[in-house]
């Protein structure tokens, strides 16, 4: 049997660490029967480093900007995110586990957890954005005649096995980018 996991592990209730923990411990058991796929709610976390030190969304107003980063993230999560309950789903996460969950540890966590060897940073790298089994493709949300076949920056591969294998790689290629410099400094973001 193969086991494939669609994305958004998080964002969905109080215990995301938990399932991103008990998926890369399923994917280490049986590399060759677990696939992960990531989702919009696991890729778009890796915003969080750069925005929560000093480079927040265009929209943020500048009272937020100076303000408290835990109101910070809200904002974040409730306006760009679609993930109104995600800081309340962590605090009581942390709460639950007897770590500390202040509202600075909620926002920290978030920031820990995507660094390089970070659960949600390790979920990214053990995860793919598309898999084909026989006849069945496996994608986080659409496959459009207008994305099939689309690589980022690249040609158009007709073939979709080896659209499959390139667009992997390139998603790979942006976890390592993002890995390697999570913040950004050159403002060229992955």
């Amino acid at each position: 049997a193969i086991f494939v996991f669609g994305g958004d592990a998080i964002d969905r209730g109080p215990d995301g660490r938990r399932v991103v923990e008990t998926l890369l411990d399923a994917k280490a058991r049986q590399p060759g029967r677990v696939v992960l796929i990531a989702g919009n709610r696991d890729i778009n976390k890796i915003r969080l480093p750069r925005e929560l030190s000093g480079r927040p969304p265009r929209w943020v107003q500048d009272e937020l900007k100076r303000g408290p980063r835990a109101d910070l993230l809200r904002a974040i999560f409730a306006n760009s995110m679609g993930a109104r309950g995600a800081f309340d789903f962590r605090k009581e996460e942390l709460a639950g586990t007897g770590a500390p969950s202040t509202d600075d540890d909620v926002v920290q966590s978030f920031v820990d957890d995507l660094a390089p060897g970070g659960p949600m940073f390790r979920f990214l790298e053990a995860s793919q954005l598309a898999f084909r089994f026989g006849s069945t493709l496996f994608v986080h949300g659409a496959v459009t005649d207008e994305s099939l076949g689309n690589i980022p920056g690249e040609d158009r591969e007709p073939d979709v096995d080896r659209w499959v294998e390139r667009l992997n790689a390139f998603y790979q290629s942006q976890i390592r980018a993002f890995g390697a410099d999570p913040i950004d400094a050159s403002d060229s973001r992955p």
